[in-house]
């Protein structure tokens, strides 16, 4: 195993020993300064004789950092089997050998300078020590979380940002404490009550806060900063491995935002309430909330605010599109994102509009027992008074049960597929230098078919109108199914999550880089393509399955938390490396790609090349005809 679960403390935290054991803790401590092991403490607990002493001898060695633990309290019996057990139940997404250690993240303080927020208590990662060095670990990388980057939100309102003078409070013997994870934004976890290794219990609407992964070593950040990564959305995503076992360094901001209900309800009666700031899109101005705070204060943990990569994965990705889309529609001197990465997810269609999603915001107040006759804002204190978990269960027996973009004219402008499909799109992202990264998995669609079960042509029409426009639900079905006959061999699920699969991810993803490479160069587009599997994926999705959506977070993520072959992470880390170089902005990227039809790709081999894309003309034709009409039927 790649982790030791070890408390690792820094001589310059300040952070008396008895208090940092109030806190959850674990069976191993390190005192370290100056990189240096001082101090190993196992359970059980030294005697107070050895305490003083190992005080004495960090009085002596510790100068370079200035303030001392007081270890002269450490006489306490400690129940580390309990804290353990509790350190364990809060990080279930890990494995009981990956509980990380604690550890003040400015240990870096005289190459980074103090957080000027305050000073902040946060989680450090450890590599199992080594044969040659069994005492000293080395350190994999630094995480803080739980960090708010907006005041708490009110429901359906658009959140405000952090005033400029706020600090995250605490005192050097005292610091703000980052060690907790973040909460969820309320969501449906069907029967389980856990998901990821998050219980329902963590989830709460003031969720409005963020992970911050730093990269480690005590030569702290390169000349101007380290790159940034905001990565959309941070779920279980374990970037640990990533950043202490390749050559990525750079800072990972993973912002938690609200979804579906909570973070995309909107209505053409909602605007009508602007002075209390009642917007639709609410998740997406919290996504922009969320990269203006990385802007405003990255350089406080290392980073360089004019290097920030924005990516995502499915949804994410569906929010990195829409993301870019509204900061090109800003002044450039608004601009925050460099670089895009879209896993797994295309640019889709031009979303509903406000008034095509009354109907769904009727359905829902109408499921909730509030009166139509009522006015916006007495339907609105109505919706806002109610529990969140009664919004939830409302959801599930609503028809339209996908709250997602609206085009309301503000975040998403009602010509964004026009200017994709005229050039201007193209020629604003070449004009800013923005670069793209953007793919697929071999087997997205064994995960899409499970998200409709239609039984005929009506139904499957029904199913994809939960998403997309009624014009492009019957556009669709036109280009897809023009005889309303299903084809040889495949059930109505099975055709219905080819479609699904085509528009989130494969058919839109090919349009989006039609379009885009009339305006730009190759070098500002990166296209990939996986078609292999980690062993260690099985025990998520059974081998039947494929390379299915989200099997590749093992691979960008560098086992995501779970244990590579050795072979597997020799091919990896080759993978990794020019996707390292995009995410640090270096110029010369050794893609290998000489085409727009040509994408790098993982073979099934497990061997990396370079293919020829053989469904692009087919996903053009579709795409186009989807979209010869977009200015009238506002698909």
């Amino acid at each position: 195993m790649d982790y030791q679960p070890t408390l690792q403390i820094a001589a310059n935290n300040a952070v008396g020993l008895d208090e940092a054991l109030k806190a959850p803790s674990i069976n191993v401590i390190n005192i370290v300064t100056d990189g240096k092991l001082l101090l190993n403490i196992e359970d059980p607990p030294p005697t107070t004789a050895n305490t003083i002493e190992s005080a004495a001898i960090l009085r002596e060695k510790s100068a370079y950092f200035g303030k001392l633990l007081d270890l002269s309290k450490f006489s306490e019996s400690v129940k580390f089997k309990e804290k353990l057990e509790m350190l364990g139940r809060e990080h279930r997404h890990l494995k009981p050998s990956e509980i990380p250690a604690r550890l003040l993240p400015n240990i870096n303080i005289s190459d980074v300078g103090q957080f000027p927020k305050g000073p902040i208590l946060g989680l450090s990662y450890l590599h199992s020590p080594s044969p040659s060095s069994p005492s000293s670990p080395k350190i994999k990388c630094h995480r803080l979380s739980n960090l708010p980057y907006a005041l708490p939100p009110q429901r359906f309102r658009k959140a405000n940002p952090l005033p400029s003078d706020h600090t995250y409070g605490g005192t050097a013997d005292e610091p703000f404490d980052a060690t907790a994870l973040c909460p969820l934004a309320p969501q449906d976890f069907g029967k389980k009550k856990e998901r990821g290794g998050y219980r329902e219990e963590v989830m709460k609407e003031d969720c409005l806060r963020c992970l911050v992964w730093i990269p480690a070593g005590l030569a702290g950040p390169p000349r101007g900063g380290w790159s940034v990564w905001v990565y959309l959305p941070p779920n279980t995503h374990n970037p640990v491995n990533l950043l202490g076992d390749t050559d990525l360094q750079s800072i990972i901001v993973m912002p938690v935002y609200r979804l579906n209900v909570f973070g995309f309800v909107a209505s053409k009666e909602l605007p009508q309430e602007g002075e209390d700031g009642s917007v639709s899109n609410i998740g997406f101005w919290d996504q922009r909330l969320a990269l203006e705070w990385t802007y405003n204060n990255i350089a406080g943990f290392g980073g360089n605010k004019a290097n920030i990569t924005l990516g995502g994965l499915s949804a994410g990705a569906y929010s990195v599109f829409h993301q870019l889309a509204y900061e090109l529609g800003l002044s450039e001197d608004q601009n925050i994102i460099k670089r895009v990465i879209m896993w797994s997810n295309g640019a889709g269609l031009q979303p509903k509009s406000l008034e095509e999603v009354h109907e769904q915001f009727e359905e829902l107040i109408a499921v909730l027992g509030i009166s139509p006759k009522l006015g916006a804002k007495d339907k609105l204190v109505n919706l806002r008074a109610l529990p969140w978990k009664r919004l939830i269960g409302a959801v599930k027996k609503v028809r339209l049960k996908s709250f997602r973009a609206v085009t309301d004219g503000a975040f998403v402008r009602h010509s964004l597929f026009q200017e994709i499909e005229d050039g201007r799109f193209a020629k604003a992202i070449a004009k800013r230098g923005i670069k793209m990264m953007i793919g697929d998995l071999q087997d997205e669609v064994a995960l899409y078919r499970l998200e409709g079960r239609p039984t005929s042509y009506n139904s499957l029409l029904a199913r994809l109108n939960v998403d997309y426009t009624r014009a492009a639900t019957g556009k669709l079905g036109d280009l897809y199914c023009p005889t309303r006959t299903l084809p040889p061999t495949l059930s109505w699920q099975d055709f219905f999550g080819l479609i699904y699969a085509d528009i989130q991810v494969h058919m839109t993803l090919r349009g989006l880089l039609g379009s885009l490479s009339r305006e730009l160069p190759l070098s500002h587009i990166h296209r990939y393509r996986i078609n292999w599997r980690a062993n260690c994926i099985d025990s998520l999705f059974p081998r039947k399955l494929g390379v299915v959506h989200t099997s590749d977070m093992a691979i960008w993520f560098f086992g995501n938390g779970s244990d590579l072959l050795e072979p597997e992470k020799k091919m990896i880390r080759t993978w990794l490396e020019p996707v390292s170089a995009f995410i640090r902005g270096e110029d010369e990227i050794r893609w290998g790609t000489k085409t727009i039809r040509e994408t790098r790709a993982i073979l099934a081999d497990g061997s990396i090349g370079v293919i020829d894309d053989s469904s692009w003309e087919n996903c053009q034709k579709i795409w186009r005809s989807l979209h010869r009409e977009v200015n009238s039927s506002r698909l």
